[in-house]
């Protein structure tokens, strides 16, 4: 799996995703900013090998979790890159 490229995925999905629901999410200044933090690290090959690998499961459990995106888009993701 490439992981930049997978981290690039990611962040171009969330960019352009539309709010599935009405209740607008918000960025909690802690998880969920962090998280494309550590996207964006990946994608410009700041972080690489087994440390990217961790960081960007971490990185789509949080925003997953915090329904930004699927857990099927994830595996998507990764499958894919």
């Amino acid at each position: 799996m490439n992981t930049a490229k997978a981290a690039e995925q990611m962040i171009s999905d969330i960019r352009s995703r539309k709010p599935r629901c009405r209740v607008q999410r918000k960025w909690d200044g802690r998880g969920t900013q962090h998280a494309m933090w550590m996207l964006h690290e990946i994608a410009y090959r700041k972080v690489e090998g087994e440390k990217a690998h961790r960081w960007l499961g971490y990185a789509q459990g949080v925003l997953v979790q915090a329904d930004f995106i699927t857990l099927e888009k994830a595996k998507l993701t990764n499958k894919e890159s």
